[in-house]
């Protein structure tokens, strides 16, 4: 009943192959399983096509994602550069965003090719509150930003949902 929830949680196999509850069997040495509930397709959207997004486009269709690659280029936006993207979307940055469907089980990866065109990617994708956000640039580049979202009246609490620089720790 529990797996149902769709929360991770741990198994224990009694001797007689049944599952129950982990806590159930009380420290018996059976075995245990693990079951962490995926909850459906993910989407990995990536806003730009440069350089970045051809890589990390391919790591996302070898995890399982689908994905879909956002630019304002069409030299730089089509199949023939991501042959494994689920969709290329050509047009203005916040217009496609706002198209999307940005859920609880999307991850936006942020890679433009400009300042201007990142923060408004970032607004637009954190009024859909997707599972993950990421903004790639300088430390500097980023605190300017978080900054001027700040000011547009985005709360702190809403802002550290940012990963920004993206793999900072």
């Amino acid at each position: 009943a529990s797996v149902t929830a769709g929360k991770p949680q741990l198994f224990t196999i009694s001797p007689q192959g049944e599952v129950v509850e982990d806590s159930v069997a009380r420290g018996e040495e059976w075995p245990r399983i693990f079951v962490d509930v995926q909850p459906g397709l993910q989407t990995l959207v990536i806003c730009g096509a440069g350089h970045i997004a051809q890589p990390l486009c391919e790591i996302g269709y070898m995890m399982g994602f689908r994905t879909i690659v956002v630019d304002d280029r069409w030299a730089f936006a089509n199949q023939e550069r991501f042959p494994h993207a689920t969709e290329v979307r050509v047009g203005p940055f916040v217009e496609v965003l706002e198209s999307l469907d940005i859920n609880a089980q999307t991850f936006v990866v942020v890679v433009t090719r400009g300042h201007n065109w990142d923060e408004a990617c970032v607004r637009t994708a954190l009024k859909k509150n997707p599972a993950y956000l990421g903004m790639i640039g300088s430390k500097r580049r980023a605190k300017a930003t978080l900054e001027r979202l700040a000011e547009q009246g985005f709360n702190p609490e809403t802002l550290r949902r940012i990963h920004t620089p993206m793999g900072d720790r």
